[in-house]
């Protein structure tokens, strides 16, 4: 079975400057989006994300869940590995860039498979969220979401 994985940047203005980065704090927010409704389409614990889940390429999902929240330390070019929850993980690692736009390589797998889902590089406004959407999940599809910042 393969999962589909939709990619949605988005991008919000920093005061960061332009120095080169050596190392950056990243936190992934892993969320359900499901077709089955709930008390709250987005409950409070998801109003960071609100204003880019009430997106069109999210309008098909009638209620949206956060399952987990991982914190990442970067430094130099190591690659960090962690479970993100719903059966996935995330490894992130720093691949330059500047303070006000990271550039990381991210991998997500299945956490039964090696091989993983997503191996890209991408360059995000620091403090913004990076939104990977699209796998598979048996109650619908997980959305990670991928906000860093550098120092």
């Amino acid at each position: 079975m393969t999962s589909t994985a939709t990619t949605v940047a988005l991008a919000t203005p920093s005061s960061a400057s332009a120095k080169e980065m050596t190392a950056a704090e990243c936190k992934v927010h892993t969320v359900l989006a499901s077709k089955t409704p709930a008390a709250e389409r987005i409950p409070g614990r998801l109003s960071f994300l609100k204003a880019e889940l009430k997106g069109d390429q999210f309008a098909a999902y009638k209620s949206f869940k956060l399952l987990s929240s991982v914190d990442f330390s970067l430094k130099g070019d190591k690659q960090v590995n962690r479970e993100a929850g719903g059966g996935h993980r995330v490894g992130l690692r720093l691949r330059g860039g500047s303070l006000e736009r990271p550039k990381l390589h991210i991998e997500v797998a299945a956490a039964d498979k090696a091989k993983p889902l997503v191996s890209a590089d991408y360059s995000v406004t620091s403090g913004s969220f990076l939104l990977l959407a699209g796998f598979r999940h048996p109650d619908g599809k997980l959305v990670f979401a991928i906000q860093c910042r550098g120092s």
